[in-house]
């Protein structure tokens, strides 16, 4: 099993069957929350889903098309970030994420993302990375801004989520901005 340390508490681990149980109740207690941003919530109803869900990461991932992880504070399961496109003809890669509702305001998927973001241009070797966030999901949008992602824009109700349109933002980085920011982090010190 692949597995990272982002900090002292924290680790990432690749998503494994052994982990659908965990990622189910995860889900089950955040529905109300995760329904607010993502669709897919609607379409997990058992252990079975989620465990379907780790297999299609997995296959995607022995394809060279994505990498889907565990994110995990203290040993727990707390949210799950992906790296996606990995293999795209543009050397354009998204990163997408969720966190457990009671688990924000630890820095746990901005060290999560930075660390894909990373892997993104360094092993992967993308060129672009991007992040998409709804609009009004203020929490989901500073992940990318305190990386230091730059905001392309809102593209207007793209996306359907029951009978509503919502916004999206577009935020980018590339690999040549993204290595002068980790130069610079080393320059100043932090």
């Amino acid at each position: 099993m692949f597995s990272y340390t982002l900090t002292e508490q924290t680790e990432m681990k690749l998503l494994e069957p052994q982990h659908s149980e965990a990622l189910y109740q995860m889900t089950e207690r955040n529905r109300l929350f995760l329904q607010n941003w993502f669709k897919w919530v609607q379409h997990v109803r058992s252990e079975y889903d989620t465990r379907s869900f780790i297999d299609e990461l997995s296959r995607r991932q022995r394809a060279g098309e994505s990498y889907g992880y565990g994110v995990f504070y203290e040993g727990r399961l707390c949210g799950v970030a992906e790296l996606r496109d990995v293999n795209s003809p543009d050397r354009c890669g998204r990163i997408g994420f969720w966190l457990s509702a009671d688990e924000h305001g630890k820095g746990l998927m901005t060290h999560a993302c930075g660390h894909l973001t990373d892997y993104a241009f360094d092993q992967c070797g993308l060129n672009r990375v991007e992040i998409h966030a709804s609009a009004d999901n203020k929490k989901g949008r500073l992940v990318p801004e305190r990386l230091g992602y730059t905001l392309e824009g809102i593209a207007r109700q793209a996306k359907k989520y029951d009978n509503r349109f919502i916004d999206l933002t577009i935020y980018s980085v590339l690999a040549e901005e993204w290595a002068e920011m980790d130069r610079m982090s080393r320059y100043v010190g932090f």
